[in-house]
């Protein structure tokens, strides 16, 4: 039997030392699993980069540190930000078992470039809330709908938009689910449709609180998406009123079948939410762009230029935020990718939700 020398050492550990540099570990436990010591951490990045994690021990009190044998499992370079894992197998190190005290340190340093550049189509899931994301890459695209478009409103007029960097778009409106693990609560008034069908009777105020609890755990920094960058990523490339063409039925989103738009014929009323991922996706891999709940985005709601910009973030104050996207409430026309819409930022419906951007 070679377990009982380590169980020693992990009543005898004077500390555990953490570096001070970002990203820092967090919540460690340590559990004897036979000849094995795991340690299981949680790694926190504000910029929600890889890290290099190291573990050295030392059998003189500081003195001198260097790396053991046995070591596996999240260690190394390329470690992600959450719940990670190293596992020490005692005895490659220690094969008569520890003789006195030994001390270990866990060390973090961040990593310049973790990833490959990101493409098209390219996902992330935080680790924390669940929520997926998909990379929409810079470009350039017309923003508002030309004066032909059925339905239009006079605040549509066309510009030219440039986005001059890629960013992570939520595949899906924010579910109950994930609304829930981050704020403790579901606000929902469809709570029957199930936890993977978005959160909604929230406000943009409600939003920015969310917002900030998630950036707290460390995984990235998370806003509300731009004007620009919604209709941007809704439209995937397509010029059209809807991203699935110069038409929508309710086999392709949710909203009040009995208001087509220009003159298709009448479909299904739901009068509810339906599960995110219920409807296909534009060809950016994004769900729901069109109707299920609103979105609020970051913007106030103004007038647009009317020539080229790029960035833009709307005015710097105003009266209501910006809601896009139609619901399972409101007619085809309101669906369309230039609709726009908005609310006073502590207006709450059951038609309200949210998407979520994380900066890259």
């Amino acid at each position: 039997m070679r377990t009982a020398p380590y169980i020693i050492l992990l009543l005898l550990l004077p500390g555990l030392l953490f570096a001070a540099d970002i990203p820092t570990v967090t919540s460690l436990e340590m559990e004897q699993k036979l000849d094995e010591l795991h340690l299981n951490y949680t790694l926190e990045s504000p910029t929600g980069a890889y890290a290099e994690v190291l573990l050295e021990i030392s059998e003189d009190q500081g003195g001198n540190w260097r790396t053991p044998k046995g070591a596996k499992g999240d260690i190394g370079s390329g470690i992600p930000a959450g719940a990670n894992r190293i596992i020490w197998d005692i005895y490659s190190e220690y094969p008569k078992g520890i003789q006195g005290v030994v001390d270990f340190k866990l060390q973090t340093r961040a990593e310049q470039q973790q990833t490959p550049e990101q493409k098209a189509g390219d996902s992330w899931t935080d680790p924390y809330s669940g929520i997926e994301f998909v990379w929409i890459p810079a470009g350039e695209f017309m923003m508002g709908s030309p004066s032909s478009e059925p339905g239009r409103d006079d605040d549509e007029r066309q510009h030219r938009v440039k986005l001059s960097e890629g960013y992570w778009l939520g595949r899906y409106e924010v579910t109950q689910r994930q609304w829930k693990k981050v704020m403790g609560n579901n606000p929902s008034k469809f709570t029957s449709c199930g936890s993977d069908c978005p959160v909604e009777k929230i406000s943009w105020e409600d939003t920015q609180d969310f917002i900030r609890k998630l950036n707290g755990r460390g995984n990235g920094s998370f806003k509300l998406p731009s004007e620009a960058q919604w209709e941007y990523a809704a439209r995937a490339g397509t010029t059209t009123p809807f991203s699935f063409g110069d038409n929508i039925t309710t086999s392709e989103a949710n909203y009040d079948g009995n208001y087509p738009y220009n003159g298709n014929a009448k479909g299904r009323y739901r009068q509810t939410t339906v599960a995110v991922g219920s409807f296909p996706a534009n060809s950016w891999g994004l769900h729901e762009m069109h109707g299920n709940v609103w979105e609020w985005l970051n913007d106030w709601k103004g007038n647009y230029p009317s020539g080229t910009v790029t960035d833009p973030e709307g005015p710097g104050s105003g009266q209501s935020r910006v809601l896009r996207g139609g619901s399972w409430f409101t007619f085809a026309k309101f669906l369309r990718s230039a609709d726009r819409s908005s609310g006073s930022p502590g207006f709450r419906l059951n038609s309200l939700g949210v998407r979520l951007m994380r900066q890259p």
